[in-house]
């Protein structure tokens, strides 16, 4: 009986550290986001956006991370080279990053992320970027962020499924899905 209500004790404590450990992961905007001009970060809070011409039409044509590796705390940068294959004159851009953790390195972590939903394992921002993109041109966006080492010192070296969506004059116009590992130190 004493063995059962220990396990119990550690599952909830470890529930309690995880629920931190994601707010704290994914509550945290990122700290700097640098395109290759002026961006800035928007709320996801939903709101509808505007009718956009039809001649609206993109592509992802590549996606770079500044290093093959990174650990737990590591600043990462990410390039994206962004084409306007449309007929008209793009004048705003946005990525829409989301992340979903899909396992940790942790033993406690892992067990709080099998009892959460699929909602509180993804977080979801958006960087926006007010680049003049012709029809044919080509430009690279580019995105500075932090990731925690720790949270109550709890690792969150993982791994996690980062996608991005390109949108133009807010038409959502491409996607590219990648897998992101955060190593132990």
């Amino acid at each position: 009986m004493k063995k059962i209500f220990i396990i119990v004790i550690g599952l909830l404590i470890t529930a309690a550290v995880t629920s931190a450990i994601f707010s704290t992961w994914y509550l945290e905007e990122p700290q700097e986001c640098v395109p290759a001009s002026t961006s800035s970060v928007v709320n996801n809070a939903g709101s509808k956006a505007p009718s956009v011409p039809s001649g609206i039409k993109g592509s992802i044509e590549s996606i770079s991370m500044d290093k093959d590796k990174y650990y737990a705390g590591d600043t990462v940068v990410a390039d994206m080279q962004v084409k306007n294959t449309g007929t008209v004159d793009v004048t705003s851009e946005y990525i829409v990053i989301s992340v979903k953790c899909i396992k940790l390195e942790s033993f406690a972590g892992n067990m709080a992320l099998k009892g959460m939903s699929e909602g509180e394992k993804t977080q979801t921002y958006t960087i926006k970027f007010s680049e003049v993109l012709k029809p044919g041109e080509s430009k690279k966006l580019s995105a500075t962020f932090n990731t925690p080492e720790e949270v109550s010192g709890v690792s969150l070296a993982g791994e996690y499924d980062l996608t991005l969506t390109l949108k133009l004059n807010d038409r959502t116009v491409d996607s590219e899905k990648m897998n992101l590992v955060l190593y132990e130190k």
